[in-house]
C-alpha cells in the first residue's frame, strides 16, 4: 500500500503474516524503485525480522 501526504510518501508492506513494514520517503525519493527493491527482496527482509 502506497500513501502520500504533504511530507512524501509512505509504504506499508506485509513481510509476513505477524509483521508489517513501514516505510516513510521525503518528497525526493525514487518511489517506483524503492517498491520494486523491496518487492524483489520482501523474503530476505522478512528473514532479517
Amino acid at each position: 500500500m502506497v500513501l502520500e501526504y504533504a511530507g512524501g510518501a509512505v509504504i506499508v508492506t506485509a513481510l509476513s503474516t505477524d509483521a508489517y513494514l513501514l516505510v516513510l520517503l521525503n518528497p525526493s525519493a525514487n518511489l517506483a524503485s524503492l517498491l520494486f527493491e523491496l518487492r524483489r527482496h520482501r523474503a530476505q527482509i522478512s528473514a532479517l525480522v
